[in-house]
């Protein structure tokens, strides 16, 4: 009765053992679904982000691009401004060079003028007197 007893006793043990290992076993399990859920949730949202940065390289990229391609642009202009800047200033200097000409012509003019109208009025005395 005592061996019976015993083997009673180890027989529940053992069963208990056993029951107690299925339950770690389905408790590991639905760890491993709940970490698996988890890890799946969390790819998502690594690949979600990382789409974001690649959005957002993209983005910068472009606006980069744009800003060069404004800058070149801007550059062309100014080079095309300073350009006709420099063709209006050779024309001023040229239009200053005929108009300082022109007034040294005038006054050539006035003074040969000047000397006729004496020479005129010393004839007419002169005829006058005569």
């Amino acid at each position: 009765a005592q061996s019976r007893c015993g083997q009673e006793l180890f027989n529940k043990k053992i069963s208990d053992l056993q029951s107690t290992v299925e339950k770690q076993h389905t408790t590991i399990q639905q760890l491993r679904d709940d970490i698996r859920k988890e890890k799946a949730v969390f790819d998502a949202e690594v690949t979600r982000h990382l789409h974001e940065v690649k959005g957002l390289e993209m983005r910068l990229q472009e606006e980069q691009t744009g800003t060069q391609s404004a800058r070149q642009s801007m550059s062309a202009a100014l080079q095309a401004a300073k350009n006709q800047l420099e063709v209006k200033m050779k024309l001023c200097s040229d239009l200053e060079s005929k108009l300082t000409s022109c007034y040294d012509e005038i006054s050539h003019l006035q003074t040969t003028v000047q000397m006729g109208c004496e020479e005129r009025h010393a004839l007419e005395k002169n005829l006058e007197e005569s």
